[in-house]
């Protein structure tokens, strides 16, 4: 497996509200690292204790059209395992203006305290005020969660959109540090402290409505099944459900954030939900369940306005997509592909990431044959590198970003 390029990761720290440490990574474009490489290979090795003194701020702070991805990763492991770094390697290697930030939540890798929900999800919005405190504009962050990441995703996100809502639905704890970040979160430059904040994209990959539900389903490591083999006896089934202790109500959270988008005319949403027909582990219909929350909260909060497209995609890959929009203000898609499973989905889905850099630029929206052309040629290519299981090389990386900038029509 091919590793990130030398300096091209800054680790760094970021402290909690109740005094846990989280490590985080920064990562580079590799355009980026590529043009200050020299410069790079002298910053000091090792944790930096604040972000705003390295090399890699300074380059993320210098351009203006820099885009920040927070990525949430899935459950075990950490932040630098296989599968995860070759993500990060792939997204760095599709754009010269993503950034990535990542974190292990606490009590991961290197990362201290105990895994419970409120913790994790206290980590997430720590995050993302965080990069919001480096001065990169909402519009400009992508929240990315992967698995058990659209959990906490989904929670921070709600978070930021409205601050009732996710006082109802956000756990409670005996924490007093983690209640008041959730009821005091921080102010943003250029927001009031409840004014809602709304980023330039909300993706999630491989998400489940709860985690009662997914557990009906669920099969670990894509094999053994857990309760599924009671379907027959769902009063155990149901029994055995109460001793869960943290629900982790993706699809109400979900719900929330959209209608709060779609009852204000000044509020924007887009919400990715993507999943993977092979994925053994967390079923496609445990995303599509989600996809069904968020529309109907869209229909409820918008009444007729509501648009709804269902369409398929037959790329390489057959799949399936379906929308629903409020003019061009709230826009929630379910994508899914026939392959990728639980790990390999995200940079099959890199066009979706640019967003951010996407809305802030004048480009072509339209759906003209040549653009159509390109864009699920860009798709293809990025789809053969995935199913030949590699990592892009420099010439081939440029080769995408040519045809993706060409499509964009600037």
């Amino acid at each position: 497996m091919k590793m990130l390029s030398g300096r091209q990761v800054t680790p760094f720290n970021i402290t909690t509200a109740d005094n846990e440490t989280l490590y985080a990574w920064h990562m580079l474009p590799l355009w980026a690292y590529a043009h200050h490489e020299d410069q790079l290979i002298n910053e000091p090795a090792g944790i930096r204790s604040d972000f705003r003194e390295t090399l890699g701020f300074k380059i993320l702070q210098q351009d203006p059209e820099a885009c920040v991805v927070i990525n949430f990763h899935g459950n075990a492991g950490h932040l630098a395992d296989g599968h995860r770094v070759q993500i990060y390697r792939s997204l760095t290697n599709l754009s010269p203006k993503v950034h990535i930030i990542t974190i292990d939540y606490r009590g991961f890798g290197y990362s201290t305290g105990s895994p419970h929900e409120a913790g994790l999800i206290a980590d997430g919005i720590t995050v993302v005020n965080y990069v919001l405190s480096l001065g990169i504009p909402p519009s400009k962050i992508v929240l990315l969660g992967q698995s058990l990441g659209t959990a906490v995703t989904s929670g921070v996100a709600l978070h930021f959109a409205d601050r009732a809502a996710s006082l109802r639905l956000l756990p409670r704890t005996d924490n007093p540090a983690l209640n008041n970040l959730f009821i005091n979160s921080s102010a943003v430059v250029g927001h009031s402290r409840t004014q809602p904040i709304d980023f330039a994209a909300v993706i999630l990959v491989a998400s489940f409505p709860s985690l009662p539900n997914l557990l009906l389903t669920y099969r670990i490591s894509g094999l053994i099944p857990v309760l599924s083999p009671l379907s027959v006896y769902p009063k155990i089934q149901q029994w055995l459900l109460t001793f869960i202790k943290e629900d982790w109500p993706t699809s109400l959270r979900i719900a929330a954030m959209v209608t709060a988008a779609a009852k204000s005319q000044e509020r924007k949403l887009r919400l990715h939900l993507m999943h993977a027909l092979d994925d053994w582990d967390i079923p496609w219909r445990n995303g599509e369940q989600n996809y069904e929350a968020a529309y109907h909260a869209l229909a409820s909060a918008a009444g007729g306005e509501t648009k709804m497209g269902i369409g398929s995609m037959d790329w390489e890959m057959e799949g399936f997509k379906r929308e629903a929009k409020l003019g061009e203000r709230v826009k929630v898609l379910f994508e899914s592909v026939r392959f990728g499973g639980n790990f390999e989905l995200v940079p099959w889905f890199y066009v979706r990431i640019l967003t951010c850099s996407r809305s802030q630029q004048g480009r072509c929206k339209c759906a003209c044959s040549p653009c159509r052309a390109k864009g699920i040629w860009t798709f293809w290519w990025t789809g053969r590198w995935i199913l030949m299981d590699r990592t892009l090389d420099f010439d081939e990386a440029e080769v995408i970003r040519s045809s993706w900038l060409e499509w964009n029509c600037s």
